[in-house]
C-alpha cells in the first residue's frame, strides 16, 4: 500500500499516476486542504489556536489550483483514493498535540469546505464539477503523525471515517480500534545494512540518513540503495511470512535530490506486477478485510508480527 501526504506538486501527480497505470496499482493520496486555497484567500482558513490565515505549509499559487484539481479528478477516476492530510500542518506542542475534539471537528469541516468549494474559492465556476465531494473521504493521516488520540478520534468517527493511518506499528495485519475505525499504522522496518529500525515513511529515512537536511550528493546513491533494499527486504519478509500488508508512506518532496521518490518508484515498478501481489489503496484493503468471514480475518490477525530477519 503506497500513499502520499500533501499532494501539491503537479509533476509528481503525473509521475505516480503514470506509474500506477503501468503496473495496475491503486494508491492513496492524502490531500492537504490549503493546497486548494489561493494565497489571496488565505483568510478563509481559521486554524485552531492560530491566527486566521496561518499555515505551516502555505497555500496555493492561484494558477496551480485548476491543474492540481484536474490531477485529483483524473486520479480518482483511475481508481485511486483521495484521503485527508487536513490543512495547516501544525505539529508539536503548540499544534495538533493540543487540539480538542472541537478543534478537530473544525479542521475537518474546513478541509471539506476547501474541497467542496474549490471552484468558487478559485473563481473557477466555468470548470465542470468533480462529480464527487468530501463525502468520499474515508480516512487520513495527521500532520507529523501527531495528535491527542482521545480528542481526534471522536471527530473522525463523527465524520464517518473508517480508518486512521497516523500511528506507528509493526509488520502485522491491521485491526479495528474500540471506536470502530481501522488502525492502519506506518510500520517499523529494519533499515538495510543496520540493526536499527526506521518507520516506513520517506521523511524518516531522510531524517535518519542526513538529519532531515540535504546531505552530500556523493552519498545519495548509497542512501537510495539503502531505502530500496529496505523496501525489498520488508516485502520479502511479509511475502514469505505472515502476508501482512506492507504500508509505505511518502511525500511529493525532493529531499536529497529526490532519491526517496526514486527508490519508491523503482520498488513499485518491480513489485506490483509480482505473482500473488496487489498494490491497493487503504479503502480497497479495508473493503477486502471486511468482506472476509470473521473466522478468516481472525486467523490473519492472529498471525505473529513479522520479523524482517536481516
Amino acid at each position: 500500500m503506497v500513499s502520499f501526504d500533501g499532494g501539491g506538486s503537479i509533476p509528481a501527480w503525473q509521475r505516480w499516476r503514470t506509474l500506477a497505470s503501468q503496473v495496475d496499482a491503486s494508491m492513496t493520496f492524502f490531500l492537504t486542504g490549503t493546497y486548494l486555497v489561493p494565497e489571496q484567500k488565505a483568510y478563509l482558513y481559521r486554524p485552531p489556536g492560530k491566527r486566521q490565515g496561518a499555515s505551516e505549509v502555505g497555500f496555493a499559487a492561484a494558477e496551480n489550483v485548476r491543474p492540481r484539481m484536474e490531477q485529483i479528478r483524473a486520479a480518482r477516476a483511475e481508481g485511486h483514493e483521495i484521503g485527508t492530510h487536513y490543512n495547516g500542518h501544525f505539529c508539536g506542542s503548540t499544534g495538533v498535540q493540543r487540539w480538542s475534539t472541537a478543534d478537530w471537528l473544525s479542521e475537518i469541516r474546513q478541509f471539506n469546505s476547501f474541497l467542496d468549494n474549490w471552484r468558487v474559492n478559485n473563481n473557477a465556476t466555468d470548470v465542470r464539477p468533480l462529480g464527487w465531494d468530501s463525502g468520499v473521504i474515508q480516512g487520513g493521516r495527521t500532520p507529523c503523525l501527531e495528535g491527542n488520540r482521545s480528542a481526534m478520534y471522536p471527530a473522525m468517527v463523527a465524520n464517518g471515517y473508517r480508518y486512521d493511518t497516523s500511528n506507528s506499528g509493526s509488520l502485522r495485519w491491521p485491526r479495528k480500534m474500540a471506536n470502530g475505525m481501522w488502525d492502519i499504522p506506518q510500520q517499523s522496518l529494519r533499515m538495510a545494512g543496520t540493526g536499527t529500525s526506521v518507520l516506513s515513511m520517506d521523511y524518516n529515512f531522510f531524517e535518519r540518513q542526513s538529519g532531515a537536511v540535504n546531505g552530500a550528493a556523493s552519498r545519495r546513491p548509497a542512501w537510495y540503495s539503502q531505502v530500496l533494499n529496505t523496501y525489498r527486504n520488508a516485502y520479502k519478509a511479509v511475502y514469505n511470512g505472515n502476508r501482512a500488508p506492507l504500508i509505505l508512506g511518502a511525500h511529493f518532496n525532493t529531499w536529497n535530490g529526490g532519491i526517496y521518490a526514486d527508490a519508491l518508484y523503482d520498488f513499485v515498478k518491480e513489485t506490483c506486477t509480482k505473482p500473488n501481489t496487489r498494490c491497493v489503496s487503504f479503502v480497497e484493503l479495508i473493503d477486502w478485510m471486511e468482506s472476509q468471514p470473521a473466522s478468516v480475518l481472525a486467523k490473519l490477525q492472529a498471525r505473529p508480527t513479522q520479523s524482517m530477519g536481516y
